[in-house]
């Protein structure tokens, strides 16, 4: 969970013990597996739930970005304070979620083959059934407006950008829409992009998303061999 270590070790544990706390800021912490913003909450769930006393202190940040696809520098690379860990026992934190983060590797290595770090990865879409086959064998099935947003990259190939508005038309949206209409067209598209990403990322190299996205433009990583 800590990036880099927390501040608060790094700069004056002892303050940890006077407060009961630790404190986390964004820029601690990697989002970019969560796809998009509003799954920052489940972290807190999923802490919570697994013995770590996680609390979320940074809603104004993560709502004013809702729907937003998030990568691991946008748009929480901060010093803002994210939440808090209760405890005055660093040691017991850290182990705490040390112990997590294996019970967690050890369910991911049993769940997906590891992909060696220089084999190519072959992607396939299957243009028919809206599906991604990885290396043959991992397949990734999308439908609506999934499947859109995956018909229209794919047509343009790998790094060839393209815009919400495209998309937002071969997903049937309208051409002539005012602001609030652009602005829900907009997290449409993105939501659909991050459920994409999301899905298929344990399939790719550690690191890297299917979809790459800047400025409302959108690409693929790979390149992808479509049949049908």
């Amino acid at each position: 969970m800590q990036r880099k270590g927390s501040r608060a070790e790094l700069h004056n544990p002892e303050k940890v013990k006077e407060d009961k706390f630790l404190k986390i800021i964004f820029s601690d912490i990697d989002f970019s597996i969560l796809g998009k913003t509003e799954n920052i909450y489940d972290v807190e769930k999923y802490l919570q739930n697994n013995g770590v006393d996680f609390y979320i202190q940074g809603n104004d940040l993560i709502d004013r970005f809702p729907g937003l696809p998030i990568n691991k520098y946008l748009p929480f690379n901060n010093d803002t304070r994210l939440g808090i860990i209760k405890g005055g026992n660093i040691k017991e934190i850290k182990t705490k979620i040390k112990d997590l983060i294996n019970r967690l590797k050890s369910k991911e290595s049993a769940a997906v083959p590891e992909i060696p770090s220089k084999l190519e990865v072959k992607v396939q879409y299957n243009v028919n059934l809206g599906q991604f086959i990885f290396n043959d064998d991992r397949r990734v099935e999308f439908e609506g407006k999934q499947k859109d947003v995956t018909d229209c990259l794919v047509s343009g190939g790998k790094d060839h950008k393209v815009s919400w508005d495209e998309i937002n038309e071969r997903m049937g949206g309208e051409s002539d829409l005012n602001e609030h209409g652009i602005n829900l067209a907009k997290k449409s598209v993105n939501g659909a992009v991050s459920e994409i990403n999301k899905k298929t990322e344990k399939y790719l190299e550690s690191g890297k998303l299917l979809i790459g996205f800047k400025d409302n433009e959108y690409w693929l990583h790979y390149r992808v061999d479509t049949d049908g």
